[in-house]
Order: structure tokens, then C-alpha cells, then sequence
């Protein structure tokens, strides 16, 4: 199978064709590798409560109970 790359503004589009079945609005990352290839993978999407302010996340996390000394936050992975 062939597809044709085509120029639209200031970026080239290649369209994927629809047998593959890729859902719109999907992020991707892309990488060119040494010989050329084009390599695209899917990023994951996380659910909404990671985009809410740390002031909404640290009442729910009162409300159900969950300790949080509020100088951790973002160092969950310590060097061993």
C-alpha cells in the first residue's frame, strides 16, 4: 500500500488509511530514525483528575482520608 504525503500550511500530512482504524484526535509521538523511517508511537491520554489543581486533589484526599505531608508531592521515586 502507497499513501501520498501532501502539504498543508506549514506541515506535510500523511494520511493513514482508515482500514487501520486509528480513532481521531489521537497524539502520537513521532521520531525520525537514521535511516529515514518515520516512527510514530501512541501516547497514552490520562484521565481528567491530573489536570486538577493541587488545591482540588489535596481536598479529596482529605475527604477520603489519605495522608499527604505535602512535601512528597513529585518525589515518589527515590534513588536507591
Amino acid at each position: 500500500m502507497h499513501v501520498k504525503t501532501k502539504q498543508t500550511g506549514t506541515e506535510v500530512v500523511i494520511p493513514v488509511p482508515a482500514e487501520f482504524r486509528i480513532a481521531a484526535d489521537m497524539t502520537y509521538a513521532v521520531e525520525k530514525l537514521a535511516d529515514g523511517t518515520l516512527q510514530y508511537r501512541p501516547q497514552p491520554t490520562f484521565p481528567k483528575i491530573w489536570q486538577d489543581p493541587a488545591s482540588e486533589l489535596a481536598r479529596f484526599n482529605k475527604m477520603i482520608g489519605a495522608q499527604d505531608d505535602g512535601q512528597n508531592y513529585g518525589r515518589e521515586h527515590v534513588a536507591d
